[in-house]
């Protein structure tokens, strides 16, 4: 289930190019796009998935053809990244899943050697801040096979238009607002990321 947060932030950006993640089977008709500013992560362990988290202090850039998705801290480029994934063949549906081959990166240290310890910590390793003059040892990027399934769903609001001379109401159908959830599976944990754009009419 997508949890809808209403909230501004302005150090929680959602990066994109000609926003056109139709390159995953679909096809755009040549519309303008505008993006939420919001995106939210959850992950798998044991099974189990955690809360739906608001990203605060990161970053979410996504490709033109909607396959290379990247998350970073605010104050990076995109190419410094904590996690990143690839969507690449697809492979079948399940209900209203595509699932996809792919692969995801991410970095581990002494303190997180794996992803497990990663996600139950509450935070991705973040490169730029692991101090190496300190004395540790510099992080390590770990590239793996990935399961990835997206799902896609629109939502439509009415939105007031003023009155009609009998006193009722006018509506008209607002922008479509497309969320799009993908699952990241992987050395037996998931990572799940969630965001919208609106196709404006």
């Amino acid at each position: 289930m997508v949890f809808l947060f209403i909230i501004f932030m302005l150090r929680n950006t959602l990066v994109i190019g000609q926003l056109t993640p139709m390159g995953l089977g679909e096809v755009t008709d040549g519309g303008t796009f505008s993006v939420s500013p919001w995106f939210s992560s959850s992950y798998s362990v044991d099974n189990m998935w955690s809360d739906w988290k608001v990203e605060l202090h990161n970053k979410l850039f996504v490709s033109s053809d909607g396959r290379n998705i990247t998350l970073y801290p605010s104050s990076n480029h995109p190419s410094e990244f904590i996690f990143h994934f690839v969507v690449s063949s697809a492979i079948k549906s399940e209900g209203n899943w595509s699932v996809f081959k792919g692969y995801c990166e991410y970095f581990i240290t002494d303190e997180k050697p794996d992803i497990r310890t990663i996600l139950l910590s509450g935070n991705l390793v973040d490169p730029h801040l692991h101090n190496v003059s300190q004395g540790q040892t510099p992080c390590v990027k770990r590239k793996v096979a990935a399961t990835i399934k997206m799902q896609r769903t629109t939502q439509t609001k009415e939105i007031l238009d003023g009155y009609s001379k009998w006193g009722k109401a006018r509506t008209h159908i607002g922008a479509a607002k497309h969320i799009y959830t993908f699952n990241v599976f992987f050395e037996n944990v998931g990572f799940g990321l969630t965001y919208d754009y609106v196709r404006n009419r």
